[in-house]
């Protein structure tokens, strides 16, 4: 009996052991004419901004209450999504495709029911898969290629909860979107990882009904740019492996583009009043690298009435997501 035991105990030890670690899928419907997208965006925004080692956004634009140009350059794959969610009203969120994520009781959760909390169980639950994204402009930057890959790193085969529903779901981002007056109604001038387009479309690809241990997938993605983006050099991809029995997304991973450098200014110190005169002031700014490729040198500066003003070199080491400040 003892030697059953053990035998037992090590079987669990190596089946965990050869999982992965999760990257959480966290998907929102929202709406540029929404109110209450407005007033629980922010937070929920700044949660995820500060868990980027952890969640990989996606953001929907539904087509309702009001205005939404965003939707309006890509209603088809947006009403996919809502149409297998059943989403009835925005804001919603969900994480990872659990349909009681947030608040353990409606079918989806409003994004201001996400907490850190949240995201450090399911964080900590292991995934069978991983999932490597690569993704590359071409010289004009209007054509991208992407690779990924999804191997099964268990010892044990994954199964699709039903014949034809584990699907690998790619999806275009626009990781930051500004606007100079609100698009619609409700205020908002700024968006994060917007979904622009799902290749080959919402219904993502078929994968095997089981995928063996140890197997690894490949998949190659190769598009054009389309020509409602805003910032080119605020695309990237995600890729997910879904079973669309259940809802269960088993890995996310996003692929920032790896030829392309991409330095996004967060914050500043500016001085508004006309009569500011006689005082020192330290201009400040912080960094962020939305790209793969790291960061180690460049020029930060800034104007005075929109004149030449003064340049300071800055030198370090930004990983992927990683910030840094600079104060002149």
């Amino acid at each position: 009996m003892k030697k059953i035991v053990l035998l037992a105990l090590s079987a669990i030890s190596l089946n965990a052991f050869a999982q992965t670690q999760r990257t959480i899928l966290v998907e929102e419907f929202t709406q540029a004419s929404c109110g209450p997208c407005a007033a629980q965006n922010p937070a929920f925004n700044n949660l995820l901004s500060n868990n980027m080692d952890k969640v990989v956004q996606l953001k929907y634009q539904t087509s309702w209450p009001g205005t939404d140009p965003m939707n309006t350059q890509n209603p088809t794959a947006v009403a996919a999504r809502v149409s297998m969610y059943g989403v009835s009203g925005v804001p919603q969120g969900i994480m990872d495709g659990d349909t009681n994520t947030f608040n353990g009781t409606s079918y989806l959760g409003a994004p201001a029911n996400l907490t850190q909390a949240n995201i450090n169980a399911r964080y900590a639950v292991p995934s069978p898969l991983s999932i490597t994204t690569t993704y590359n402009y071409n010289a004009t930057t209007d054509s991208i290629t992407s690779v990924v890959t999804v191997t099964n790193v268990t010892p044990t085969t994954l199964n699709a909860s039903s014949a034809g529903k584990l699907k690998l779901e790619f999806a275009l981002v626009e990781m930051n979107i500004e606007f100079t007056n609100a698009p619609g109604s409700n205020g908002e001038t700024e968006f994060y990882y917007v979904m622009r387009s799902m290749l080959p479309d919402a219904n993502g690809t078929l994968l095997p009904d089981a995928i063996a241990s140890g197997q690894t997938l490949t998949f190659n993605f190769k598009f054009k740019k389309p020509s409602y983006i805003y910032k080119a050099d605020e695309m990237a991809v995600v890729a997910f492996v879904q079973d669309f029995g259940n809802y269960t997304v088993h890995q996310a991973s996003i692929g920032r583009p790896s030829n392309v450098v991409d330095v996004k200014m967060t914050s500043s110190t500016s001085v508004n009043s006309d009569n500011y005169c006689g005082a020192t002031i330290n201009p400040s700014l912080t960094i962020t690298n939305n790209a793969t490729t790291p960061i180690t040198s460049g020029t930060a500066g800034y104007t005075i009435n929109g004149a030449a003003g003064y340049s300071q070199p800055w030198s370090g080491n930004l990983g992927a997501g990683a910030s840094a400040s600079i104060t002149m």
